[in-house]
């Protein structure tokens, strides 16, 4: 159709017009989604990512994530977190840990007692922050979330941020045999 309407306009010049189609994004490529319920929520009754507004992948495995205190707000009091699991499971732990009022193992009921006086009734929300297929990825990208965080109150205890943890180190002066 292209070309009868350039021969028409041509009215018998010397200059021909060569039509090319180029290959772009398809309007079928921009309507397809790999995975369409992205970002909708699962409808399970304790999932921790899908609580909030918006939902979202806690079917994904390998994914870093942050919990923060609505209270405070997101950019006041943040955890950053990673794990190899879905975000349904661990955020299911979180959950069971912030129940149990474990001073050891939850950082939420931690924050809690230390920035809210020990009530019970503080609100927490959990958002899927990437998804990675290698876990050195991850666990990178754990690590520059936390050094990146601004805000006043780091959630993240000292021994969590990502890499080797060394729980003793030993030195040892060289030339010394005793």
């Amino acid at each position: 159709m292209m070309r009868q309407k350039e021969a028409q306009n041509n009215q018998g010049r010397k200059i021909k017009f060569k039509i090319i189609e180029k290959g772009g994004v398809t309007l079928d490529q921009k309507l397809r989604r790999s995975d369409p319920w992205a970002g909708g929520k699962c409808g399970r009754e304790r999932c921790f990512p899908c609580m909030g507004d918006k939902g979202g992948n806690c079917w994904r495995e390998g994914v870093t994530y942050s919990l923060w205190c609505e209270k405070c707000g997101e950019a006041v009091a943040c955890y950053k977190g990673e794990t190899g699991r879905n975000s349904y499971t661990r955020g299911l732990e979180h959950l069971d840990n912030l129940e149990a009022r474990n001073e050891d193992k939850s950082v939420l009921w931690l924050h809690s007692v230390y920035h809210h006086q020990s009530q019970a009734d503080i609100k927490y929300s959990m958002r899927v922050t990437g998804v990675y297929k290698d876990s050195l990825d991850r666990q990178v990208m754990e690590k520059v979330h936390i050094q990146n965080f601004k805000g006043p109150v780091l959630m993240n205890r000292r021994t969590e941020l990502g890499g080797v943890r060394v729980e003793r180190t030993r030195y040892r002066r060289w030339g010394n045999t005793q």
